[in-house]
């Protein structure tokens, strides 16, 4: 089309041209005509006739001027060709620069909501306000005011910046590369203004030199330049230009990023009155967590050129990132905007929404009961993980200590990382619903197969082994009730190694769970640099191996992984992916849905179905984690309590052992226990105080956020609650 035009243009012009000569021609054919009926009248018969020596004469004056003038329009008619024709596209091409220029049409970066669709994380529109202090300098009180006023800006703070930007300096490359030799003779000079510096970094064999033309006199800088010249014969014909230059530049600093809108808007407005020149306002995006704290390690942040460096804004910043459109600018000779000027050349395309499985509801329940925990007990690091056991939906994710990404103050970094994904703890007693389980599994045991805990005290491999009471005779239901270590590693004694290793091997246990996201028909998205825990090879197991890892000691995993191999107790066996993304809306209106997927399957419905009771025993009266139970329902759960390693130091002769006062406190469990809604993790590294146990520590934080949870999503009641108990005994004894 574009080219189209401009042959349209040339033919337009030839034509024009063609018929300019023919005018021409006629004209100049009429007036010689006339000239000769006025010298030589047709009526004059009175006048002698002119000589032939005479007519010559004249036809070739006028020949004469005829050829002039052709040779003048041909010359004429050969530039403006030139002109019109063969330079048209050079000369329109530097026309658009003066009057066409181009912008940016900017994009959001994709959101990050809930699956409801509430808003976790989105762009607001801000300014970044740019000034350029050389060219305001008489205006800076005014600037000083007004940016305190609109913008909160200190003007005691703001003061020294302005002040730096107009003493700074503008460097000019006078030399290149310059030897040794050379550049000691001239640091001899000590001609003000010049900077000797190597050309690479801890490399002295070559050096180039910089002049700062700032503060010296132009009678002064010739003769600078002059000194310079006898070193490079290139300096005298390029330093003066760039020493004009340097002068003439001016040094823009950002006066405030991510300026509010309204108060950008006000302030700009404000500096129009003023007529200060030099401060200009580009339109920008924030990156804006409306919750704060809520999620953040999960929804991670962005570094200052808005990547995506954690999370999920890392998983997914290459589809979040936005595509910036382009527009061009028309104005006319005085450089205003022209009516209908603005032309979209590409429009804008933002980046995708992520919706995750989280539910915005439970995760502020979550968070809530969370900040009690930490508050009574002050742990290092504290988890609450809730997750769909029937799909592997992640329904809620909270850690402690948090961050604020809206305020960079607060992102310390031990706070930063996902510890939940990449920390590794030994589990503690939470692990035997795991072991007796894979025992049931494999029929070395029954719930009501016996046991002798040997009074609390068993000595096993050269070490001792300890309970917490002195236990005789009990049931395997009751070794998961009570939390026996020695009664858990004589089942496993009975399992033997190979099975007990199988059995913990099927749970996922020594790999990344792979949390992320499962479209049908893509490859997943994960968390990288998850950590794959520890979980020994049978051929690395000693002889106390087979009786420490069943009650949690000598392997770790993370508490996803933990979450993970207990979801498949409450799922019927079946041990789901766990997923944290359900679905991503793309720009075009497309949307891919993440798909409940299959992990493995290791017990069958038959053994949960037995663990099940066992582990309702725990929350009962007798049990480890009774303050977990929940009025009017039926709670699954296990506690662990596990003392944290820690390691030695040669220097201070330390041996490697197990703390006595510092602990790993969980309770995992899932309600209601027939058809669980939910699986939920509560842990805490070294809680604080006088308690430490996981029923004593996690087990009240569990009731508040299963009762809470449950009357959100509205499941009733299947036991009857106090109330009803204490109505029915009154009842019964009116009536008799």
């Amino acid at each position: 089309m574009r080219k189209f035009s401009r042959m349209h243009k040339i033919n337009c012009a030839g034509s024009r041209f063609a018929a300019g000569i023919r005018a021409l021609g006629i004209f100049f054919y009429c007036r010689v005509k006339q000239y000769l009926h006025t010298i030589q009248p047709q009526q004059a018969e009175s006048l002698p006739p002119l000589s032939s020596r005479l007519r010559t004469g004249i036809l070739l004056r006028f020949a004469l001027l005829a050829v002039s003038l052709f040779v003048v329009f041909s010359l004429l008619w050969r530039h403006v060709y030139s002109l019109q024709i063969s330079r048209h596209v050079e000369f329109d091409e530097k026309a658009l620069k003066v009057y066409r220029s181009y912008g940016n049409l900017p994009a959001q970066r994709g959101r990050i909501f809930d699956v409801s669709g509430n808003i976790l994380a989105c762009d607001l529109a801000t300014y970044d306000i740019l000034v350029e202090p050389k060219r305001f300098t008489r205006f800076l009180p005014e600037v000083l005011e007004l940016s305190e006023q609109y913008l909160g800006l200190d003007r005691h703070e703001l003061m020294p910046r302005l002040t730096q930007a107009l003493r700074y300096r503008f460097p000019c490359l006078a030399i290149d590369q310059m030897d040794a030799e050379s550049a000691g003779v001239l640091q001899a000079e000590k001609l003000p203004g010049v900077e000797i510096v190597p050309c690479k970094a801890g490399r002295t064999s070559f050096f180039k030199v910089l002049f700062y033309p700032q503060g010296i006199h132009e009678k002064q800088c010739r003769e600078i330049i002059e000194s310079l010249s006898r070193y490079s014969e290139d300096c005298a014909k390029t330093l003066p230009a760039k020493v004009e230059n340097a002068l003439n530049r001016q040094r823009e600093i950002p006066l405030k990023f991510n300026a509010p809108m309204d108060s950008a808007k006000k302030f700009i407005a404000a500096v129009k009155r003023h007529r200060i020149p030099g401060i200009r306002a580009v339109e920008t995006w924030q990156r804006s967590y409306p919750r704060d704290n809520q999620l953040a390690n999960m929804l991670g942040y962005l570094d200052s050129e808005r990547i995506g460096i954690s999370g999920i804004e890392s998983m997914f910043n290459d589809i979040m990132m936005p595509v910036s459109g382009k527009i061009e600018i028309r104005r006319d000779r005085l450089g205003r905007p022209v009516e209908d000027g603005v032309v979209v050349i590409s429009p804008p395309s933002n980046g995708a929404d992520v919706f995750l499985t989280i539910c915005e509801p439970l995760q502020q329940i979550v968070e809530e009961e969370m900040m009690a925990l930490m508050e009574q007990f002050s742990p290092d690091h504290a988890y609450a993980l809730m997750m769909n056991p029937a799909t592997g939906a992640v329904l809620a994710a909270a850690q402690f200590p948090q961050f604020n990404p809206n305020d960079r103050n607060t992102m310390r970094n031990e706070v930063l990382p996902n510890h939940a994904l990449y920390k590794c703890y030994e589990p503690g007693s939470i692990m035997k619903g795991i072991s007796v389980s894979c025992a049931m599994e494999n029929r070395v045991v029954r719930l009501n197969s016996m046991y002798y805990c040997e009074q609390g005290h068993w000595r096993y491999g050269g070490r001792t082994l300890r309970d917490t009471h002195n236990y005789a005779e009990m049931t395997v239901a009751q070794i998961i009730q009570k939390s026996s270590n020695i009664g858990a590693a004589k089942i496993a004694l009975d399992m033997g190694e190979e099975m007990l290793y199988k059995g913990l091997a099927s749970f996922g246990f020594g790999k990344p769970t792979g949390l992320g996201f499962y479209p049908a028909e893509q490859p997943p998205r994960t968390f990288a640099n998850e950590s794959p825990g520890m979980f020994k090879n049978l051929k690395s197991w000693d002889t106390l191996t087979v009786t420490r890892m069943p009650i949690g000691q000598g392997i770790s995993a993370t508490p996803w992984q933990i979450l993970q191999a207990w979801s498949s107790l409450a799922n019927g066996g079946v041990m789901m992916q766990p997923y944290i993304v359900d679905r991503i809306a793309f720009p075009d209106g497309k949307i891919v849905h993440s798909v409940p997927k299959v992990k493995a399957v290791p017990l069958s419905r038959e053994t949960t179905t037995l663990i099940t009771e066992a582990l309702k025993m725990v929350t009962e009266q007798g049990g480890t984690g009774t303050r977990a139970a929940v009025e009017g329902y039926t709670v699954a759960g296990k506690t662990g309590t596990a003392q944290i390693w820690v390691n030695g130091d040669p220097e201070k002769k330390i041996k490697g052992h197990y703390s006595n006062s510092k602990h790993f406190s969980s309770f995992i469990g899932f309600a209601p226990a027939e058809n669980p809604a939910f699986i939920l993790l509560i842990s805490a590294e070294y809680p604080k105080g006088p308690f430490r146990t996981g029923g004593m520590v996690c087990g009240p934080t569990f009731k508040r956020i299963a009762k809470r949870t449950l009357e959100y999503l509205q499941i009733p009641a299947t036991l009857p609650t106090e109330d009803e108990t204490e109505g029915k005994a009154s009842g019964n004894v009116a009536k008799r």
